[in-house]
């Protein structure tokens, strides 16, 4: 990690990129249908598992919950719904009208809670804002009822960066797989363009992706274990040029291909650009 990097540079570069793009942010892909469905259904089975153990969905917090994607899906099943974000910007945007959300200016490492407050947690595009991911794996555990689920999602995976830097001076590559490397290894300039951002403060505000590279499984099930999570799954999603087969050909084809790289893991890592992780107390 980059020594010159402190963790209010990086909480202070995240408000500036985030206050610059709240009004477009619900335009984000992650809002589209399928992704929304995806990430509802994996937020109900987890409550369904939650279920079958006897726990009642109860209070849930949301880390890092920008506008609010989390929390509209998860607020019909929680009595109790706190989102946590360090931009208020963000925090303004968020529906609060079922009366049942609290919202709280903060950081995801050192929020004001109690221990063993909440049933479950949440933290969707949030860890690669991070400067340190095991101070906030700490500050989860901390304020997490035991056996508590962390659910962590869009993560970028290392595996997949690597193989597009890897190939990505390699003579007559497919137009399909040109664009997959264009718009991963240049989405900062790209951003910085478009909201015309201070492309310092854009990579700063990303300091696991852009010093990193995104995560590896095996050594985040590392630091969950030191941290003392009893449980650790890692999951890989939206395989290489997933939304050119889901908009140009269809959701059939899309699954079909989805299902056979799932059944070939881990040899198909570097072919998904996100992993989602679920944690355990």
């Amino acid at each position: 990690m980059n020594d010159k990097l402190s963790r209010e540079g990086v909480i202070e570069a995240n408000r500036y990129v985030h206050s610059s793009i709240v009004e477009e942010y619900n335009n984000s892909p992650h809002f589209n249908p399928e992704n929304k469905a995806r990430v509802s259904s994996i937020l109900d089975d987890l409550v369904d598992e939650m279920a079958l153990n006897g726990r009642e969905p109860n209070q849930i917090i949301d880390f890092c919950c920008g506008t609010g994607f989390i929390v509209d899906l998860v607020k019909n099943s929680f009595a109790r719904v706190v989102g946590v974000d360090v931009t208020q910007e963000m925090l303004d945007k968020v529906d609060i009208s079922s009366g049942n959300i609290e919202l709280f200016n903060c950081a995801a490492e050192n929020t004001p809670f109690d221990d063993n407050s909440f049933d479950m947690a949440t933290a969707y595009s949030c860890l690669d804002h991070l400067l340190n991911y095991e101070e906030f794996f700490a500050e989860a555990y901390r304020v997490l009822k035991p056996g508590g689920i962390l659910y962590i999602d869009l993560n970028p995976n290392r595996a997949f960066w690597h193989m597009l830097k890897t190939v990505q001076h390699m003579p007559e590559l497919h137009e399909n797989l040109s664009r997959e490397i264009y718009n991963t290894l240049n989405n900062d300039e790209r951003n910085s363009k478009k909201y015309n951002i201070d492309i310092d403060r854009l990579v700063m505000a990303e300091p696991i992706k852009n010093h990193q590279f995104g995560f590896d499984d095996d050594e985040v099930r590392a630091v969950a274990k030191k941290i003392g999570f009893s449980k650790f799954k890692a999951s890989y999603h939206w395989f290489l040029n997933e939304g050119i087969v889901l908009h140009e050909q269809s959701e059939d084809h899309a699954s079909t291909i989805n299902s056979y790289f799932q059944s070939i893991l881990p040899a198909s890592k570097s072919l998904f650009k996100y992993l989602g992780f679920v944690l355990t107390k």
